[in-house]
């Protein structure tokens, strides 16, 4: 009687151990959570014949840069179109040199395919006027001029 006691408890033993499945089989579901990016435009630049275009690609939530990234920036004047991809500095930024770029309406998108970290995220399409300089004023004075105090 004890040894068919034995042997039924080693049956059971093994098909709890063979049988049912096992607990990594089971195991509990795996979520992958990826931040959000913002890729923006941040300044548009003449240097003789060529426009330097920077931008940058930022943590959403952080609003802090999104170092050493691949981002493709486009750059389109009339038939003219300039593709490249361009890697993120330590803080996020990137830089597109566009020789002969001077004058006309340019439009510049960008796109950021996403990795394990971060989902991927577009620069809508942005016409800027490139004929259009900026304008820096400085005021030098050869010398002190005389304050004078009003008397109201």
């Amino acid at each position: 009687m004890l040894r068919t006691h034995s042997i039924a408890v080693l049956l059971l033993l093994f098909l709890l151990l063979h049988l049912l499945p096992s607990p990594t089989a089971h195991s509990a579901p795996r979520v992958q959570v990826r931040g959000h990016t913002t890729m923006r435009l941040t300044a548009l630049e003449q240097r003789g014949d060529s426009l330097v275009v920077t931008g940058e690609l930022l943590d959403r939530e952080l609003r802090t840069g999104v170092p050493y990234r691949t981002v493709t920036v486009t750059a389109l004047a009339g038939s003219r179109t300039h593709r490249q991809q361009l890697r993120t500095d330590k803080w996020g930024r990137f830089r597109l040199t566009l020789p002969g770029y001077t004058r006309g309406t340019l439009t510049i998108s960008g796109s950021f395919p996403g990795d394990k970290q971060y989902a991927s995220e577009d620069l809508k399409p942005r016409p800027l006027d490139i004929s259009r300089q900026a304008l820096d004023l400085r005021l030098v004075m050869d010398h002190e001029l005389p304050v004078t105090r009003s008397a109201h």
